[in-house]
């Protein structure tokens, strides 16, 4: 696995992945129900934005080998 800065045009690619319910057992950041694409738009977001995400810088996650986006993470 590598990772690759985060880019806006990798938003809809994460909004799928991002949907698996696995993923969110033990951190409700998502609900998996009717709201989830403003959610994840909001999420999405917050990562994008230098000035509310502080320290942090956000990533995709991409499959060795493949160049398959497999995740993000910040």
């Amino acid at each position: 696995m590598y990772l690759e800065l985060l880019r806006e045009d990798h938003r809809e690619i994460i909004r799928p992945i991002a949907k698996d319910e696995r993923i969110w057992e033990f951190n409700r950041m998502l609900l998996i129900n009717e709201t989830y694409d403003k959610q994840f738009d909001s999420y999405f977001a917050f990562a994008m934005d230098p000035r509310a995400r502080g320290e942090q810088q956000a990533f995709v996650i991409y499959r060795s080998g493949k160049k398959e986006i497999i995740g993000m993470t910040r």
